[in-house]
């Protein structure tokens, strides 16, 4: 509690649509759960992860620490 504001990030196959919702897959429809384990992990890249920039932003936001979680099923 002491360590004041965090900066959460979670990377998913899911952050290629651009809205990402928590537990994507709940109550989602047959067509998300099609793309989601066939069209997405076929396009999804990281080449242009940056983690220096993600802790500048982080840095500049004021957090005082970064939790990030990857999610990749």
């Amino acid at each position: 509690m002491d360590q004041g504001f965090c900066m959460y990030v979670t990377w998913s196959l899911d952050c290629q649509l651009g809205a990402v919702i928590s537990h994507s897959l709940a109550g989602a429809s047959d067509d998300y759960i099609e793309r989601f384990f066939t069209e997405l992990p076929r396009t999804f890249n990281p080449k242009h992860f940056d983690a220096e920039a993600l802790v500048r932003l982080a840095e500049v936001s004021g957090a005082k620490y970064l939790m990030f979680t990857v999610s990749l099923r």
